[in-house]
């Protein structure tokens, strides 16, 4: 594309997004030409590639963090009369007051701000403001877009509380707190919680079908436990145990006489995959004192 080229494309990124976007994003672009005119074949090394990419993806998380945070400030109208005085959410009443901005809502990219209409309640009935458009739009605990509360749920997991924490730091330029980290994925599990008995009946079915379709010496089985660690308590002397109930389907060709090793979520070196039914993640399930490991129960067909 040439120059005349590049100058008809600017009308169009305009009634596209707006003037306002182009503007706010000619700072990182212009700071992401330069770092691209920085690295040069003399310049060419592992350690200045290493700063070249991690620089390049820092910007390129800037760029969206704008993009995001205008596109959502975009939807809501600023002007009052554009939007119902009142409404109804689960049979209350809800009167319009006044735009009010977010104090730590954070997206893929980073903390974004974004304003929104505040209606309270007509009655005074000590209900919690709403937020309309937070909403409409899937904001979980009133802290994370709903990409970026995923991908908590997702790591925690796997990751312990302090390197999910150093992750979102690293990765995605979110700056939060234990407390904000527990919310997020406490409102995670409840909102996922009416489709977990449904998904993991689909799991096992899928693995006992599987499981059927192989050939060997032992016959398939499902195996139901439950495997847990004993977890140091701040604050108290005694460890307390962190448990999860397990379900694993092994095929015909199963694991050979003798061999004790558990198997481990996604595990396919020992034929059989585990799922947690358990109402967290395997790494912050419930804990229960004092209890005991019943161990395994086996059903064989």
């Amino acid at each position: 594309m040439d120059t005349n080229g590049a100058t008809r494309c600017l009308p169009r990124l305009c009634q596209l997004t707006s003037s306002e976007l182009l503007v706010s994003l000619w700072p990182v672009v212009l700071r992401i030409a330069r770092l691209v005119h920085q690295f040069t074949p003399k310049t060419a090394s592992p350690k200045e590639l290493f700063e070249f990419e991690t620089k390049l993806q820092q910007l390129l998380c800037e760029m969206g963090r704008r993009i995001v945070q205008w596109k959502l400030n975009s939807l809501e109208s600023r002007h009052p009369y554009d939007l119902p005085r009142s409404l109804f959410h689960q049979r209350d009443a809800y009167d319009r007051k006044r735009l009010s901005p977010t104090r730590n809502l954070n997206c893929l990219f980073g903390k974004i701000r974004l304003w929104r209409w505040l209606y309270e309640p007509s009655e005074g009935l000590g209900l919690s403001c709403l937020f309309p458009l937070e909403l409409q739009l899937g904001i979980v605990a009133g802290v994370a877009t709903p990409a970026l509360a995923n991908r908590v749920a997702l790591l925690s997991s796997d990751l312990t509380q302090r390197q999910l924490l150093d992750v979102l730091r690293s990765q995605h330029q979110v700056c939060w707190g234990a407390k904000t980290l527990r919310k997020t994925v406490a409102a995670m599990a409840e909102g996922l919680s009416p489709f977990r008995h449904e998904a993991q009946v689909a799991k096992l079915l899928n693995l006992l079908k599987q499981a059927a379709a192989t050939v060997g010496p032992r016959k398939i089985q499902m195996v139901v436990g439950r495997d847990g660690i004993m977890l140091p308590i701040r604050g108290l002397k005694k460890y307390k145990e962190g448990a999860t109930a397990t379900v694993s389907a092994t095929p015909a060709r199963g694991l050979p006489s003798g061999v004790t090793r558990r198997p481990a979520i996604g595990d396919t070196a020992s034929g059989s995959t585990t799922i947690s039914t358990s109402s967290r993640p395997a790494a912050t399930g419930p804990v229960a004192p004092g209890t005991r490991d019943p161990g395994r129960m086996a059903a064989s067909r």
